[in-house]
């Protein structure tokens, strides 16, 4: 499951001109044009501000050109469920993780994981600490995307570390675009090496 902060701050300017939440959903598109169709991978999204969204915006489905279509749009694939993603609110990271988990429980072989991408510090519940028990048996790696002093890097570190994932901090688009195609390989393939 993809859980993707929607909250306000992703109005704001990413350092290179363009607004946080273009940059986040170009790094999403690349994410889910990764994914291999049609040979038994399932992908969905949550996003989240103030609340998460409900209904979760794309459920948890197998990966098919149709559905690919449906969350990332044709070439140049900025479209689909990426344009409902409009920034506003505060941030529930927790309320994303949870919805995300409700989208994982059911029954199924492939291995359950999370790629959660925020830019800021959590602020309205349910807390990442709220939902933590939820995550048992998932792996998660986690995302910042921007300054140091905007998020909670410890916090997303230790969420990783104690789920099996990786955290990484990106600080531009470029980097953000670079980690998730970490995350793809870490997640889908058999693992990558990091950068020092």
């Amino acid at each position: 499951m993809l859980v993707f902060d929607r909250s306000g701050s992703m109005s704001m300017d990413d350092g290179t001109g363009r607004a946080k939440i273009d940059v986040a959903r170009d790094a999403l598109s690349l994410f889910v044009q990764l994914v291999k169709a049609s040979v038994g991978n399932r992908v969905g999204l949550v996003s989240f501000s103030t609340t998460a969204s409900s209904p979760v915006d794309f459920a948890l489905s197998d990966v098919t050109p149709a559905n690919k279509t449906a969350l990332i749009g044709p070439p140049p694939y900025i479209g689909g469920k990426l344009t409902g993603l409009t920034p506003g609110g505060n941030t529930t990271i927790g309320g994303g993780l949870q919805a995300a988990t409700v989208q994982l429980a059911g029954p199924g072989g492939n291995p359950k994981a999370i790629l959660l991408m925020t830019d800021g510090l959590e602020n309205t519940p349910p807390m990442v600490a709220d939902v933590e028990p939820l995550l048992a048996g998932l792996t998660v790696h986690a995302i910042g995307f921007g300054t140091e002093s905007n998020l909670n890097g410890a916090l997303l570190s230790a969420l990783a570390a104690s789920h099996g994932g990786l955290y990484t901090r990106a600080g531009v688009g470029l980097s953000l675009e670079k980690f998730y195609s970490a995350a793809f390989g870490n997640i889908f393939e058999t693992g990558i090496l990091m950068d020092p």
